[in-house]
């Protein structure tokens, strides 16, 4: 991926999971699964290692309140803050290769978002303050719009921070609400300063991983209560969490990577026509309607349950500069619970693995 390609999926990685329409508000609204398994003080289940890092050879401490959500395309991590004397904001962590972003390009994306005047935006390396953690230091972007954008009640702030390190440059990007981005300032810097970096592209899971690698057998039941499955050749366990019930990850020749989740929610979770919009979303698509629907559920049974299956293959940006996003999906009920089995990545990737996909959907059994 080149340089050119790179800057513009950037900002699409961070619309996608930063709330630039209201439509994804539905997302951060399922309710967390309740299980009854006694948990620590840092709300994590025994064995859960005490920090997340979403990508190999970083890890940090989640501030308390951060609700994690999912990785999409470059976005390695993503959190959801919710307070109830607030509006929303969200903090999003991406990396991509050494020298692929200048910190200049990546503050005039955020000010394009921000609908920020050229006369009003940082220039220069003079313009951006830093930030020293341990022998870390951050370079800070600090911006805010200049009216309250399209659909919002307040100003749209931006703090971002950006990590060169020689194998990767990370970029920690919190956006909301003015008077919230202002308030998590504090919890921002806390979870910078928590942050730990490898070397080692394959270091950084720990205990995390060989968790992952217990609990995710080829032929296995992941925790008590899950349904059995059978894993295709080459998927590797994936990144370990406490909302995953299974977690794997399948690379393509050219680097790609395709996730592949399980996860379950009490109830409908809204309904299936909010869940396929928020899917849509999530590669680029815009809403359906409810009429619309018949057309993109085709209706399973396997091994004697319902499953409705959906396939998305995201629209290429205006530019034409990067890959398009694809998810498959199956949802099943059990028990009054909403199972959901996706993998999304690049759409390539995704469309050698389909069988695959289909074949790990085939060999679930409650």
């Amino acid at each position: 991926m080149n340089r050119n390609s790179v800057i513009p999926f950037a900002l699409l990685a961070f619309c996608a999971l930063t709330a630039c329409s209201k439509n994804e508000i539905q997302y951060y609204e399922i309710p967390k699964e309740t299980r009854n398994v006694p948990t620590r003080a840092d709300g994590l289940p025994p064995g859960h290692p005490p920090t997340t890092g979403l990508s190999p050879g970083i890890t940090w401490k989640t501030p308390e309140g951060w609700e994690e959500g999912e990785p999409q395309g470059a976005v390695k991590g993503s959190f959801h803050i919710h307070r109830k004397d607030r509006p929303h904001a969200e903090m999003v962590v991406l990396d991509f290769p050494p020298h692929a972003v200048q910190i200049e390009d990546f503050a005039n994306l955020l000010s394009d978002e921000l609908k920020i005047a050229s006369d009003h935006r940082p220039t220069g390396t003079e313009a951006f303050e830093k930030f020293t953690a341990g022998e870390k230091e951050f370079t800070l972007i600090r911006l805010t719009s200049e009216t309250p954008l399209k659909g919002e009640d307040y100003k749209t702030s931006v703090l971002a921070a950006v990590l060169k390190e020689p194998s990767r440059i990370w970029f920690f990007n919190l956006k909301g609400a003015e008077p919230t981005v202002l308030a998590e300032s504090d919890n921002f810097f806390e979870f910078l300063k928590s942050i730990e970096i490898d070397q080692d592209p394959h270091a950084g899971l720990g205990d995390g991983m060989a968790m992952a690698m217990q609990s995710l057998p080829e032929e296995a039941v992941s925790q008590e209560g899950n349904p059995q499955w059978t894993v295709p050749e080459k998927w590797e366990p994936g990144r370990p969490s406490q909302m995953r019930r299974g977690s794997f990850q399948v690379m393509g020749e050219n680097n790609q990577m395709a996730d592949i989740a399980v996860t379950t929610f009490p109830g409908d979770v809204g309904g299936m026509l909010a869940n396929i919009n928020r899917w849509r979303g999530q590669v680029g698509l815009g809403p359906i309607t409810a009429g619309m629907t018949g057309g993109v559920i085709k209706e399973m049974v396997i091994n004697g349950k319902q499953c409705q299956y959906v396939d998305l293959v995201g629209m290429d940006p205006p530019t034409g500069k990067i890959f398009p996003q694809r998810s498959l999906v199956g949802t099943f009920s059990h028990e009054g619970n909403s199972w959901f089995f996706k993998m999304s990545g690049d759409s390539d990737l995704v469309e050698t693995q389909k069988q695959n996909f289909m074949d790990f959907l085939n060999s679930v059994r409650f």
